[in-house]
């Protein structure tokens, strides 16, 4: 059986669903942004902060899901492995912080989605220290 195949494998399905996610987290940001423009237009704000914000947020998510997904391809080098299992630790152990910060702020099943996330995550470091 190949080194890392299991880890190749959950990476790049784990990477692509952050990709996508973070196309939908822009799309949506972007239309939220222009309908709060159309129907608040008494009202001024400054959009040009949630714009980059938005964009801040959708470059991080985007990155996140590359670095997942083709850094599993990099495991066979000693250092990277290194470098992705503790990427993968540090993802997981945050997103399992941030569902015990937000209980009962953010509704049931958002919660358990952050939770559920930060598992694979774990899940993910755990094959790449163990090279399966």
């Amino acid at each position: 059986m190949n080194k890392y195949m299991f880890t190749k494998t959950l990476g790049v399905i784990v990477g692509t669903l952050t990709l996508i996610a973070a196309i939908g987290i822009g799309v949506l940001s972007f239309i939220s942004i222009g309908l709060s423009k159309n129907w608040n237009a008494a009202y001024g704000d400054s959009s040009t902060d949630r714009l980059a914000s938005t964009l801040t947020l959708v470059l991080i998510v985007f990155l996140v899901g590359l670095i997942t997904g083709i850094g599993s391809f990099l495991l066979r080098r000693k250092g990277w492995n290194l470098v992705y299992a503790g990427f993968c630790f540090l993802l997981g152990i945050g997103l399992a912080a941030t569902f015990f910060i937000s209980l009962g702020s953010i509704g049931t099943k958002n919660e358990v989605f952050i939770l559920c996330i930060g598992m694979v995550y774990l899940l993910l470091g755990y094959l790449a220290v163990k090279k399966k």
